[in-house]
C-alpha cells in the first residue's frame, strides 16, 4: 500500500508536465509555421507560388475577341499525303491529328473575329514533294501578311513510351517570337482539361523561318506515349488544345497592342 500512493502522485506530475510541453510544443510549431511559410513553400501551395512565377490566366472569351477581331493568323497543319509524320502506337498519323486540331484552331480563332489562312484544309500534302511542300507552306505564310504564324504538330519519341505534354517551338533570336511562344504556353497551361506542358523552347526549324511575323510550332504532345495518343484523337482535348492556343495568341496581341 505504501508504494501505490507515490505512484499516483508521480503519474499525476507526469500527466501535468506532459500537457504543459504540448501546449508549448504547439504554440513553438504554430510560431515557426508562420515563420516557415513565408520562406519555405508548404507541400499543398502551387507550382507557380514555389517557383515565384504568376499563375497561367485564362481568356476569356470576351476578352479574345476584343484582341482577335481584325487579326490574321496563319495556321499550318503539319506534314499531310504522302508525308504522315509521326505514327503513334496504336498506328494513328500525325498528319490526320495535325488537320483535325488546326481546323478546331480556325474555328475558335474565326469566332472570335479573326481571319484565319490556312495551308491545307484536306487530307492532301500542298505540294507532290517534301521540298515542294515546305516551299509552299513557305510562299502561303509570306504571301498571308498574317500577324503571326502557328504550325501544329505531334511529337513522338522511340524507346520511350512515358514522356508526355505540350512544347512549344520559336525560333532562336526572335524576341517577338518568343513572346508569342510563352503566351500561347500560358494559354494552355490554363485551360481547364489540365494540359500538361513541357516547356518553351527555340529551335533552327524551316517553318519557322518563314515570313517576318512571329512564328510558332506548337508539339500538341506525344503519339509515342499511349494515354496521350488516345487523349490527342479525342474532339474533347482537340478543343482543349484550340482554345489555348487561341488564348495565347489573344494575349500575345493583346500586349503587342498596349
Amino acid at each position: 500500500m505504501g508504494g501505490k500512493p507515490r505512484y499516483q502522485l508521480n503519474f499525476g506530475r507526469f500527466a501535468l508536465a506532459l500537457i504543459v510541453f504540448a501546449v508549448g510544443l504547439a504554440v513553438l510549431l504554430r510560431g515557426a509555421g508562420a515563420l516557415g511559410g513565408r520562406f519555405f513553400p508548404t507541400a499543398d501551395m502551387s507550382t507557380a507560388s514555389a517557383t515565384s512565377e504568376p499563375p497561367a490566366r485564362h481568356v476569356s472569351a470576351e476578352e479574345a475577341a476584343e484582341a482577335l477581331a481584325g487579326a490574321v493568323v496563319t495556321v499550318d497543319a503539319g506534314h499531310g499525303g504522302f508525308d504522315v509524320g509521326a505514327i503513334g502506337v496504336s498506328g494513328s498519323h500525325e498528319d490526320a491529328i495535325n488537320l483535325q486540331v488546326a481546323l478546331q484552331l480556325q474555328k475558335v480563332l474565326e469566332d472570335a473575329g479573326a481571319t484565319v489562312v490556312m495551308t491545307r484544309t484536306d487530307e492532301h500534302a500542298v505540294a507532290p514533294t517534301k521540298d515542294e511542300d515546305m516551299a509552299r507552306r513557305r510562299q502561303i505564310i509570306e504571301n498571308s501578311h498574317s500577324d503571326v504564324v502557328v504550325s501544329i504538330h505531334m511529337n513522338a519519341l522511340e524507346n520511350d513510351n512515358s514522356t508526355s505534354g505540350h512544347i512549344v517551338y520559336h525560333l532562336p533570336g526572335s524576341t517577338r517570337g518568343e513572346a508569342l511562344a510563352d503566351a500561347v504556353d500560358e494559354g494552355l497551361a490554363a485551360q481547364p482539361e489540365g494540359l500538361k506542358g513541357l516547356g518553351v523552347r527555340s529551335e533552327d526549324l524551316y517553318i519557322l523561318r518563314s515570313g517576318t511575323q512571329p512564328c510558332i510550332l506548337v508539339e500538341c504532345g506525344f503519339l509515342s506515349n499511349p494515354r496521350e495518343e488516345e487523349l490527342l484523337q479525342t474532339e474533347a482535348y482537340q478543343q482543349a488544345l484550340a482554345h489555348g492556343i487561341r488564348d495565347g495568341i489573344a494575349a500575345f496581341l493583346a500586349e503587342s497592342a498596349e
